[in-house]
């Protein structure tokens, strides 16, 4: 509204209405934060018993009981390590969960819920009629999901031989997200070739079972292509090359552009670019400011681009021929003007409330996608020249960050999969399955040891990266908890992307030039250390993690739901006193990214820029 009523200003109409209903809105807030949830009890959340697996509540017998627990850790263990697993152990899990659940009741139960969601909803409605009876029916649903997708992996996997896995959550409610980190071991020729097309048998085969849902809408089970192109090995000389380090920067501005995809994903138009603008005020060279807007117009072009196929995809697969030859028209007559851009985008989000729809187009885009990304893959392993994988890699890195785009909740670059993934998540994994004993601070500290190793080894950039990607899934959680009532749902679920975005602030800082490190250093979030802000949402993540809660019963709530809500509008009310809505909280924190990009990247964009790509890249003649 202030950029509004400046614009009018600017050509001399009367700006008194808009202050005047900016006067209204504040007194409205006011009254909005009375109407909002208040506690019922006294203190902090207590913690809660560790979030485990559910338990199983057939009949196993207490050998065939730990029999499938040791199965069950020692498999996750792998698979969070990027191991592999050994079949005959899933393949006995399998059996035993077989076993220990109704398998019939379970598959029913599915096909006539239809989607994760559904099944979540039973169980909180449950929950408030008949806890116990609610906890048995969640606990059948998880391990019912880990009977058929596991099941069908490790049939995948004894054909196809590769590698895949998990880092997901043993909470009941979390989604559970499979990788395939390399290519078949026993490949068939033209058929079965590439980590894609075994994620491509796993969704045909899932949606086929259930309705024609895909596995995402079913089981809340996303299927990823991970398997990386074997890293580069290269002399101190070669690293020097002139054509090899531009290379090395084309590759890090393809990376650059997919974090800043999420951002623009999450982002109205306006607000991108407010956001953009606002950004490039903080960087006084007027060569890097050129190349910076240079980053964030490609990142918001290809997100049309992105858009477009999104919908014709969806257009292409409808089934109805006069109605898909209708949708494609009307997809080909949206005007290439910022006019047209809106629109595309408001069709593309009308797509995405239809989540089954638009999933199937983004899975087949993002198989469509890593089709050339294995090609370019195969063409690197090729080689010889250093010069010419430099190029090959710095191409492939750009077509992985547009693929990942298309699938469903992915991070779309390198900083962030490195940053929480690898050395967050995994390193626990790792510790985990090392055949050590340890202590829980022992634990703790081996943990931090591996995490902090593997951090030391990542670019500023890659860490830039990471803030920007957490950033813009901080954004898509307040948008989509924006039509509660009140924000404390969404202020502890979008907690942990705070957490993770001031982590990446933290590791980013000793990675940059010294003056630019001390400017940095000095950025503060609505006038607190983002150090001191992790700190202080450490409250909150716990209670979205139900590591701490307000358990119901003597002395306490008698919701203990709206109690986690109305504790978390208190403590964000205490971490930054002007926020009370979503929207306020989206606002404090797209203000730091401004400030955060301008730093950096005044800092470190020559580096990660190759100026003249032409070289590298001849016109054909």
């Amino acid at each position: 509204m202030a950029r509004d009523a400046y614009m009018l200003g600017q050509v001399g109409a009367d700006t008194t209405m808009l202050t005047e209903i900016a006067a209204s809105a504040e007194e409205l807030k006011g009254e909005y934060k009375t109407l909002r949830p208040a506690r019922t009890t006294t203190g902090d959340p207590t913690p809660l018993a560790a979030v485990t697996k559910p338990p199983i509540q057939g009949d196993l017998t207490a050998d065939e009981s730990i029999r499938l627990a040791k199965a069950m850790k020692d498999t996750q263990a792998l698979m969070g390590s990027d191991s592999k697993t050994d079949p005959a152990v899933v393949n006995d899990a399998v059996a035993l969960i077989a076993k220990g659940i109704d398998v019939g009741r379970a598959e029913d139960e599915m096909k006539e819920l239809k989607t994760w969601v559904a099944v979540k909803e039973k169980y909180h409605v449950l929950a408030k009629l008949d806890p116990a009876k609610a906890k048995a029916f969640m606990a059948e649903m998880w391990w019912f999901r880990r009977m058929k997708v596991d099941g069908l992996m490790t049939r995948l996997q004894e054909k196809y031989d590769f590698i895949w896995g998990s880092v997901g959550s043993d909470n009941p409610e979390s989604d559970y997200d499979l990788t395939v980190r390399t290519h078949p071991g026993k490949p068939e020729k033209g058929k079965v070739e590439w980590d894609y097309q075994i994620v491509q048998l796993a969704n045909k085969e899932l949606t086929a079972e259930f309705g024609g849902a895909p596995p995402g809408i079913v089981f809340d089970t996303n299927l990823y292509a991970e398997a990386a192109a074997a890293p580069q090995a290269m002399s101190a000389q070669q690293k020097a090359d002139p054509a090899i380090k531009a290379m090395g920067a084309m590759k890090e501005q393809g990376q650059d552009v997919g974090a800043l995809m999420k951002l623009r994903r999450f982002m109205e138009w306006d607000e991108y670019e407010d956001y953009k603008a606002g950004m490039l005020k903080g960087i006084a060279d007027p060569a890097d400011r050129a190349l910076v807007l240079r980053q964030f117009e490609e990142a918001d072009s290809l997100f049309f681009i992105a858009r477009a196929a999104q919908l014709r995809k969806a257009a292409e697969q409808n089934p109805d021929a006069a109605a898909r030859k209708e949708e494609l028209a009307r997809i080909d007559a949206i005007p290439a003007t910022p006019e047209g851009q809106r629109l595309l985008a408001e069709m593309a989000e009308h797509l995405e409330h239809d989540g089954a729809k638009s999933m199937a187009a983004n899975n087949d885009i993002y198989a469509e996608k890593l089709t050339e990304v294995r090609a370019l893959e195969k063409q690197y392993d090729a080689a010889a020249d250093p010069t010419t994988k430099a190029g090959l890699l710095a191409r492939l890195k750009s077509c992985q960050a547009a693929a990942t785009f298309f699938a469903a909740e992915a991070y779309h670059s390198e900083g962030p999969l490195q940053h929480v993934v690898k050395a967050g998540q995994s390193s626990k994994l790792e510790v985990e399955g090392d055949g050590k004993t340890y202590t829980a601070s022992e634990k703790a500290a081996a943990v931090e040891a591996r995490k902090q190793k593997k951090l030391e080894a990542l670019s500023a950039n890659q860490m830039l990266q990471s803030f920007n990607e957490n950033l813009g899934d901080l954004l898509k959680d307040l948008r989509h908890y924006g039509g509660e009532p009140f924000p404390g749902l969404g202020f502890y679920r979008s907690s942990k992307y705070i957490e993770r975005l001031c982590d990446a602030f933290t590791v980013i800082a000793p990675k940059l030039p010294p003056e630019a490190e001390r400017a940095f250093r000095a950025l503060e979030i609505a006038g607190k250390a983002p150090a001191a802000v992790q700190q202080a949402v450490a409250g909150l993540v716990d209670i979205r993690g139900e590591k701490k809660g307000f358990p119901e019963g003597a002395g306490g709530p008698a919701d203990a739901e709206q109690e986690k809500q109305a504790y978390a509008i208190d403590e964000m009310g205490k971490i930054f006193p002007g926020v009370v809505t979503l929207p306020d909280l989206a606002k404090t924190l797209t203000m730091f990214g401004q400030k955060v990009n301008a730093v950096v990247r005044s800092a470190i964009t020559r580096e990660m820029q190759a100026l003249d790509q032409n070289p590298y890249f001849p016109k054909p003649t």
